[in-house]
């Protein structure tokens, strides 16, 4: 509650999620979780064409 209000308070534009009588392991949820993170990834990032994926390299580096 306290880090919505400082992010409310300084008129920053956040999402928050919660998932009522969920355990820590999401169980219930977890492809609504993923589904809902890849969406935000791709909002804010653009949609990942996985032939640019150098897996040799660290995670968010793409090939050039």
């Amino acid at each position: 509650m306290i880090l919505t209000r400082a992010l409310t308070n300084a008129n920053i534009i956040y999402r928050h999620q919660t998932y009522t009588d969920e355990g820590f392991s999401f169980q219930g949820v977890k492809t609504h979780l993923y589904e809902t993170i890849e969406a935000f990834w791709e909002e804010c990032f653009g949609p990942m064409d996985i032939e640019e994926w150098d897996e040799g390299l660290s995670f968010l580096t793409f090939a050039q």
